[in-house]
């Protein structure tokens, strides 16, 4: 299935349980020359497969939906109520800034070289994001989590940009912070001990038995 179709089934199936209308906006692939003026304003390029998605896929998705009080789709601690995917290459842009101050003002050695390194490219409400681990491979990076409050964790969410976005769109963009992604995260198959950093095998899996428990209760199993 395509990840638009994917996404827009996922919008019919919460807005019977959501406390007010589902926002679904998925703009066409980005213009090129507002690419290239974009690229021209980093001082780094953007990873091939980030920029493949926006010249090529969209350059704009909005995806926002919160569950009605009293719906739990899951039956964990804090169970997820909301979706939130909001990206675009303004976003982008914020979610960059954000990255450059707060390695800019570290004048005491505290964020980590993984930190540094990364390339943010979607950011969550509490100011976290998700980032290509450019300092694993410059070739081949993996999703990461960035936690502004603790640089020292970055649980490991996925092989590559392209797994991230299949596992994420499958579970409706559920989140997007990592303690709702969390319950969806398994190490070898076994689930990700809460306040632990990830491993080198963490990965964000649609089809544990916390996703397909959260997918079957929207009827998306």
């Amino acid at each position: 299935m395509h990840w638009r179709e994917a996404i827009a089934q996922w919008a019919r199936a919460v807005e019977p349980h959501a406390a007010r209308p589902v926002h679904l906006q998925i703009g066409p692939p980005a213009d090129p020359g507002e690419l290239r003026d974009f690229e021209r304003g980093l001082d780094r390029p953007i990873p091939a497969a980030l920029r493949r998605f926006l010249a090529e896929q969209a350059g704009e998705v909005n995806f926002w939906w919160d569950l009605r009080k009293g719906v739990i789709p899951l039956d964990v601690p804090e169970p997820p109520n909301s979706g939130y995917m909001e990206f675009s290459l303004d976003c982008l842009a914020i979610v960059l800034d954000g990255h450059a101050m707060q390695v800019g003002i570290d004048s005491d050695g505290w964020i980590p070289n993984r930190w540094r390194a990364a390339f943010p490219f979607l950011g969550c409400p509490n100011g976290d994001a998700y980032a290509f681990d450019l300092h694993e491979s410059e070739t081949a990076p993996p999703i990461i989590y960035l936690s502004h409050e603790e640089p020292e964790l970055h649980t490991r969410f996925a092989d590559s940009f392209e797994a991230f976005l299949q596992a994420w769109f499958s579970l409706g963009c559920v989140g997007n912070e990592s303690w709702v992604l969390r319950h969806f995260v398994t190490d070898g198959g076994r689930p990700l001990p809460d306040r632990t950093d990830g491993t080198p095998t963490s990965r964000l899996d649609p089809t544990c038995p916390n996703a397909r428990q959260f997918r079957a209760f929207f009827g998306m199993g």
